[in-house]
């Protein structure tokens, strides 16, 4: 039970494909194909070019839009982050409230993102 109270950021991947909001589907997929993939892919990330996390990219709404459309138009701009701060146990509520399937954790600022 100790391991609950240990900080999130012990347990985060780092390992995620970062995307940019003016990437079409064709050159998300393209950079996708050419980026070293993470064990498990879940969401996509949308970072800026400060790295600052700008949304969430559901797999799903990847593949399924035509190849022209921007990211910026299909990820979700409002994003529920665990604050860097938190515990294990404080992203086990988030979990139970939000109902996702994994999360991004980030400083306030948006950035030092983890999955």
């Amino acid at each position: 039970m100790d391991h609950l109270h240990s900080p999130v950021t012990a347990v985060t991947r780092q390992d995620f494909t970062r995307l940019k909001p003016e990437f079409t589907v064709q050159e998300a997929l393209d950079h996708i194909r050419r980026d070293k993939l993470g064990e498990k892919i879940v969401y996509f990330y949308v970072l800026d070019e400060n790295e600052r996390l700008k949304g969430v990219l559901p797999t799903r709404r990847l593949l399924s839009a035509p190849l022209d459309q921007k990211i910026s138009d299909l990820m979700i701009s409002r994003v529920v982050t665990i604050p860097s701060k938190a515990t294990v146990l404080d992203a086990c509520d988030f979990f139970i409230l939000h109902k996702l399937l994994a999360f991004p954790v980030a400083e306030s600022t948006g950035t030092s993102l983890n999955i």
